[in-house]
């Protein structure tokens, strides 16, 4: 339980400086929440696009394959 009360005072400290109002526990659970959603986000695109790296939506800079 400490260790859970200790991240939630360091995500308020980390996070105050971009609100205006003093963050809550409860508005800290909610962004550990959401960053642990988007990290996970993050990871599941990375971990397809690596599997998929011959699908790339990001065009090559390399001349060598251009058309034109």
């Amino acid at each position: 339980m400490k260790q859970k009360k200790n991240l939630i005072e360091y995500t308020k400290e980390i996070w105050q400086p971009y609100y205006e109002e003093t963050l809550s526990d409860r508005d800290s659970t909610e962004i550990i929440s959401n960053m642990t959603a988007f990290m996970s986000l993050i990871a599941k695109w990375d971990k397809a696009q690596k599997a998929n790296s011959h699908l790339s939506i990001i065009p090559s800079n390399n001349k060598e394959s251009d058309n034109g």
